[in-house]
């Protein structure tokens, strides 16, 4: 083979990476710039194929780290959600309804890991788009081929995600519904018993139920669940409320104690933004 043979072979495996090249400038670029990149690319094609392989291997690994900061950040939160359930579970040693607040606790632990679980499923699911192998394999079996298969698959690959998004809408109200359960089983527990240590008590459980709603909307913020968030707002924002209240009852006037002030801020305002703003830097 003669030397232009191989030049023009070679030229001509270069011309895809010119058209990349031009067709990824975007707005009104500098013309003389496109054609200079061009030009590199057209000639060093070569290296063109490595910088492009370097910056997809960079850009899956940055999204796979993303990932797991995500799934790390998802799974802090129910901890700390759960140590909060634990602190106003060993807090209320005794009581008429004991029983009934402990089986409610365990209750709530499961329903936040089911909720976790399924909100890493939908999200996993949502963004990535290729079908998992076994939908696959299940129309394979079947003996469907071609773009009967493939458009089969997306169909099911859709439903299965669907379905997710079912059984999540499922776990976050059976959520919800306990951790507001809770607030109803230490109040009645507590009826009939007006002591001055009591009210101490109350008031230190109110801080409890202050922390563990706050520590609820910080997960549901994380989890990008807007429903939730406003449900879990709006049980924080009825506690700072009792929490007041009874301030109010205690000291005998109309004014609140600044101390109250400091215990619903830090949970009704910082952890409302909080999970948001670090799901997306």
């Amino acid at each position: 083979m003669k030397l232009i043979e191989l030049t023009v072979i070679y030229l001509a495996a270069g011309s895809p990476f010119v058209a990349h090249q031009v067709m990824s400038v975007r707005g009104r670029a500098n013309r003389l710039a496109t054609l200079a990149r061009s030009t590199v690319a057209f000639v060093l094609w070569p290296f063109t194929i490595i910088s492009f392989l370097v910056k997809k291997v960079k850009a899956i690994r940055d999204r796979r780290r993303r990932g797991a900061n995500y799934v790390n950040k998802i799974e802090e939160a129910g901890e700390r959600l759960t140590d909060a359930l634990n602190e106003i579970c060993e807090s209320v040693e005794s009581g008429r309804n004991s029983d009934e607040l402990a089986r409610s606790v365990i209750a709530a632990r499961d329903r936040i890991e089911k909720y976790i679980c399924l909100t890493l499923s939908v999200r996993e699911t949502r963004f990535g788009s290729q079908p998992y192998k076994h939908e696959t394999e299940l129309f394979r079996v079947a003996g469907r081929t071609g773009e009967d298969a493939a458009t089969a698959v997306r169909c099911l690959h859709r439903r299965n995600h669907a379905r997710l998004i079912e059984h999540q809408a499922r776990a976050r109200m059976e959520l919800l519904h306990t951790l507001a359960e809770l607030r109803e089983i230490t109040a009645r527990d507590r009826e009939g018993h007006p002591s001055k240590s009591d009210e101490t008590f109350q008031r230190d459980l109110s801080v409890m139920f202050l922390k563990l709603y706050g520590q609820a909307l910080n997960l549901f913020s994380l989890a990008e669940d807007e429903r939730a968030t406003g449900v879990a707002s709006r049980l924080l924002e009825a506690e700072c409320a009792r929490l007041r209240r009874m301030e109010r009852e205690v000291s005998g006037s109309g004014e609140e104690s600044s101390e109250v002030d400091e215990s619903c801020k830090p949970h009704a305002h910082h952890l409302a933004f909080t999970g948001l703003s670090q799901t997306r830097t």
